[in-house]
């Protein structure tokens, strides 16, 4: 009765530990996936402000160049600079509007 007593305590014992064994192998394998999604995420992060601050500097040189083009009128090498003048908006719209009133009474009196 004895052997058989420590023969199932032997079998709980070991698939205790196999059991336990298991899960703590299953845990370690989830700390290992944590580490790894945690060491891309920071690579992410550093690359995505490397980007933004690459957009900046792009977006102000673009900025700088659009500026020197039209304000000053500088060109690029090779490049032929033409100066439009244009009439402002207003007065020639002014110009060429005629009175409501007047548009009416012309389209039905002449």
């Amino acid at each position: 009765m004895k052997a058989f007593v420590r023969v199932i305590i032997l079998v709980i014992l070991i698939t205790s530990i196999g059991t336990l064994g298991k899960d703590i192998f299953g845990q370690l394998k989830k700390f290992d996936e944590i580490r790894q999604v945690e060491s891309e995420s920071n690579n992410l992060a550093a690359e995505n402000q490397l980007l933004k601050e690459n957009q900046k500097n792009e977006n102000a040189e673009f900025s700088l160049e659009k500026q020197a083009r039209d304000k000053l009128n500088y060109k690029k090498e090779g490049e032929t600079l033409y100066v439009v003048e244009l009439q402002d908006k207003d007065e020639k719209l002014l110009a060429d509007r005629r009175e409501n009133w007047k548009e009416w009474y012309e389209l039905f009196f002449k």
